[in-house]
């Protein structure tokens, strides 16, 4: 396990990430991105600048962490983004979250698509619990 001080709106961080674990373990087989940035509100209030930082953080670095994680698993292996329960289920003052987190769940069946690595069975699998 690697654990490592990481901003998910920046790519440069989730590429540093990337290559600690690599120089740390030499290959990389399993990545979990359980890192998110909950934003509290709805609307008619959340401010544009707060939806887009909520964007930046749960969906593009969930983006970005796949492209990197992928990128570094030359045999295959497994990328794990945790999502929410408010991507699928209406919740009061949380929709740019649950915006974001859904997008991440859309993000997970294209990636499945994409990195199958020949292995086309048990991708993009989701698992709610609350």
């Amino acid at each position: 396990m690697v654990a490592q001080t990481c901003d998910l709106a920046s790519e440069i961080d989730i590429a540093a990430l990337t290559q600690t674990a690599i120089e740390r373990f030499g290959r990389l087989d399993v990545a979990v991105n359980a890192g998110a940035m909950p934003l509290g509100g709805t609307v008619a209030n959340t401010p544009p600048e707060d939806a887009m930082r909520s964007m930046e953080v749960n969906y593009l670095g969930s983006v970005h962490f796949v492209q990197h994680m992928a990128a570094a698993m030359e045999t295959g292996g497994s990328i794990i983004l945790l999502s929410s329960l408010a991507s699928t289920h209406v919740m009061e003052h949380v929709y740019s979250y649950a915006c974001a987190k859904a997008a991440v769940d859309c993000l997970v069946r294209y990636a499945a698509l994409e990195y199958t690595y020949g292995n086309e069975e048990d991708h993009g699998r989701r698992s709610d619990s609350g």
